[in-house]
């Protein structure tokens, strides 16, 4: 009974640690492809100088990254979950 607990608390941690680092190689993966595709345009110095529209731009491009993210790390941990 304890030696599951302790095996299911070792998986929820690894799980836990998997989804940070694909969360954050995803997001930075799509900020590198935003900031190559648009080369025109320095987002970040964008930012800087307070530009909403840029803001809401980049925020929209995130949230679809992590809706996505969120949806394969939900795929993986039921595959990984004993049970």
């Amino acid at each position: 009974m304890v030696l599951e607990l302790l095996l299911d608390l070792v998986i929820a941690v690894v799980q836990l640690i998997l989804a940070v680092a694909l969360a954050l190689f995803s997001i930075t993966l799509a900020l590198n492809v935003l900031d190559r595709t648009t080369k025109g345009i320095n987002e970040f110095e964008e930012l800087r100088n307070k530009n909403l529209a840029v803001g809401v731009y980049i925020a929209g491009i995130l949230i679809a990254v992590a809706n996505v993210i969120g949806q394969a790390v939900s795929g993986i941990s039921k595959s990984v979950v004993p049970g």
